[in-house]
């Protein structure tokens, strides 16, 4: 809840409107669905997705969390499905640090 808090006084702070959100947010690395779950006022508002390189936690964000949220599996390549400028906030936290093998996907 503590990293929600921080990304909501920043956006509202750059003129974000506190009660609506940005539009579509996107949880990038979002695991357990940690931080986007306390964004669940601003899915109202647009679609909130999250997505992970993890199946399991995605089934269990699928299970416990839809709805409001979307969840898909990413893979460590960079590409999602989504359409250009689709989302108007994306955020990842504490994710590079997890992917140990990221520099192989360039062999």
């Amino acid at each position: 809840m503590r990293d929600a808090r921080k990304i909501r006084r920043r956006l509202v702070k750059n003129g974000i409107p506190a009660q609506k959100g940005p539009g579509n947010i996107l949880e990038f690395g979002c695991a357990n669905a940690r931080v986007l779950r306390w964004f669940a006022d601003w899915a109202e508002h647009g679609e909130a997705w999250g997505v992970d390189i993890d199946s399991d936690l995605v089934l269990w964000c699928h299970q416990n969390l839809s709805p409001p949220f979307h969840f898909t599996v990413s893979t460590t390549q960079p590409s999602l499905f989504f359409e250009d400028r689709f989302f108007s906030l994306v955020f990842a936290t504490s994710i590079f640090t997890h992917i140990d093998d990221l520099y192989l996907s360039r062999i």
